[in-house]
């Protein structure tokens, strides 16, 4: 599953003037710091370049996940509002866009290195 091609511009664009060894860097520091605590430890991106990382590895198919999952749904749900607890940079309201273009969106995510990819990525 591909990222629709709006999404892909945004996800480019964000991507675009970032210090690419800089993220690579962060991404095996996220990596490292995983493997050596475990999924129930501390595991927050803490940096932009963290946040970037995850961008470029991870959101693509994480957003692909929630895409199929909402595809699945009943085809009269029609849902109006959504609240995105834990959003993260805005991943799961930006597939329920494409299904569900005039949905409203609450958007909460606490780390501000996600929160701001977020804006980058959904503006809105």
């Amino acid at each position: 599953m591909h990222l629709p091609p709006s999404l892909r511009t945004a996800l480019e664009n964000y991507l675009e003037g970032l210090n690419h060894s800089g993220m690579a860097e962060a991404a095996e520091a996220v990596s490292a710091r995983y493997r050596r605590l475990g999924p129930a430890q501390d595991l927050r991106i803490r940096t932009p370049e963290e946040a970037a990382a995850y961008l470029a590895v991870r959101f693509p198919a994480t957003w692909a996940a929630i895409y199929t999952v909402l595809q699945k749904l009943p085809a009269d749900f029609a849902p109006a509002h959504m609240l995105d607890v834990g959003a993260g940079p805005a991943t799961a309201t930006l597939a329920a866009r494409i299904l569900y273009p005039d949905i409203t969106s609450a958007l909460v995510e606490p780390n501000a290195p996600l929160r701001a990819a977020g804006f980058a990525l959904y503006p809105g």
